[in-house]
């Protein structure tokens, strides 16, 4: 009887031991990168304004990779005039291919808006393209208007480089300012992994 027990509990024993843990997955907060890219810049010393100056639409935002697997959840932008129609689009890099578009009703100027989206997965060390369609944006540049050093990272987003084109022909944009940013066009990310 007493071999019987002691079969019976290193069985017990055994089985609890073999059993996995399950962990639950890791909820990773949003970040928004701008801000760090504008401090690291040194592009919050001197912002100018520009409405309707350039006779017609632009295209400013940024080009940026992951430095961890995520995805976009929502839009952020902030132009110093209001817009019920703003177009934004993310861009592979790479190919030049439009992943996604969305427009935002911007109520109030010179404030923050943000608009959630389905979620848009991004690949770790994948360059993309974030840009807005307007003719109402920011400058924002150093005071010595010195060139920005890129890339600059700020949380798990790299950016490479401030991008400009031209928004009528909603083409790729292939230009860029070394010492200026033009936008405010941004994301929340969030890392998945």
């Amino acid at each position: 009887m007493k071999n019987l027990i002691h079969i019976l509990l290193l069985t017990i024993v055994i089985s609890a031991c073999s059993k996995k843990e399950t962990k639950a997955p890791i909820v990773y907060g949003e970040e928004n990168p701008l801000n760090g890219f504008l401090s690291q810049l040194f592009y919050f010393q001197e912002t100018y304004t520009w409405i309707n100056e350039l006779g017609g639409i632009a295209q400013v935002g940024m080009s940026f990779t992951p430095l961890v697997k995520g995805k976009i959840n929502a839009i952020v932008v902030k132009i110093p005039e209001t817009n019920n129609n703003l177009k934004v689009a993310i861009w592979d890099k790479e190919t030049r291919a439009k992943l996604r578009v969305e427009y935002i009703n911007v109520t109030a100027a010179n404030s923050f808006i943000t608009k959630e989206i389905a979620p848009l997965e991004l690949t770790k060390d994948k360059e993309y393209v974030i840009t807005m369609f307007s003719d109402d944006y920011y400058a924002r540049n150093r005071t010595d208007n010195a060139v920005g050093e890129f890339p600059v990272t700020s949380g798990n987003i790299k950016m490479t480089k401030s991008i400009t084109g031209d928004g009528e022909t909603e083409l790729f944009p292939l230009s860029g300012s070394g010492n200026q940013y033009f936008g405010d066009c941004s994301f929340n990310f969030q890392r998945t992994e």
